[in-house]
């Protein structure tokens, strides 16, 4: 159903879903349904639609790599660029530190 239907805001400010969107949807007075704010748009969806939306979701992301996985991945590409700073620390540090044993000694010769 992609054509456009009109609701209503009632005087308690409360949106009326039109009937034939209620059927459809399977919505039956006094049950709960879920609203979500999407680039300025409003998309109400009913418990059963989101919870499947949400399996699917994680159905895709179990097929790609693991969470475990990435975070390990994650783990160790940090643990590489902290070990290249450290060298990068040390090295800096040789070049910093005054050269020994060309100070007093090579003044006595």
């Amino acid at each position: 159903m992609d054509e456009v239907l009109r609701g209503k805001v009632n005087v308690n400010n409360r949106l009326v879903i039109p009937a034939e969107v209620r059927k459809q949807l399977g919505i039956k007075a006094g049950d709960e349904v879920l609203m979500r704010m999407e680039e300025g748009e409003l998309r109400v969806y009913t418990t059963a639609i989101w919870l499947a939306k949400m399996r699917a979701a994680l159905r895709s992301e179990a097929k790609g790599t693991s969470i475990v996985d990435e975070l390990i991945s994650e783990r160790r590409a940090e643990a590489a660029r902290e070990e290249r700073d450290a060298a990068e620390w040390l090295r800096r540090k040789e070049r910093a530190r005054p050269k020994r044993g060309r100070g007093r000694a090579a003044k006595r010769g």
